[in-house]
């Protein structure tokens, strides 16, 4: 069996056996590299536009405004970001950017994640695993 399917195997078994957070099935992780088209985007893209908010009001944002789509995480740099999301799809994700209006400023390469990590989320759950040829 090629390396490719048994990772797609894997991969499902994972998702059956996903732990559940707060009663819900958790949504799979992504991460998004994001590029700026060019300096103006990003330039745009960064600033505040006269009107910034806090810390708070984009958590707030990105949280409750679409129910299948999360953005938890936003990691900006001069030329390059990345997104952590938790979302129902790949294809979920890519519309929501293309909702927001996003995707005029950068482009966006998105991989799925099957382990998520972080110093934020402390538990005691065990860390998923997966086997590879």
């Amino acid at each position: 069996m090629n390396c490719r399917r048994l990772q797609k195997i894997n991969l499902k078994n994972h998702r059956k056996s996903e732990r559940k957070f707060n009663g819900r099935r958790q949504k799979p992780h992504f991460i998004a590299i994001h590029k700026f088209h060019n300096d103006a985007a990003r330039k745009t893209y960064c600033s505040d536009n006269g009107e910034p908010i806090s810390q708070k009001a984009w958590a707030e944002f990105a949280n409750n405004t679409k129910e299948n789509v999360k953005c938890r995480q936003e990691f900006v740099g001069d030329d390059i970001a990345f997104c952590h999301w938790e979302a129902e799809s790949k294809e979920a994700v890519f519309e929501w950017i293309e909702e927001l209006g996003v995707s005029e400023f950068i482009s966006t390469e998105l991989h799925e994640q099957w382990r998520f990590s972080s110093f934020y989320k402390q538990s005691d759950d065990l860390r998923a695993y997966r086997e590879f040829d």
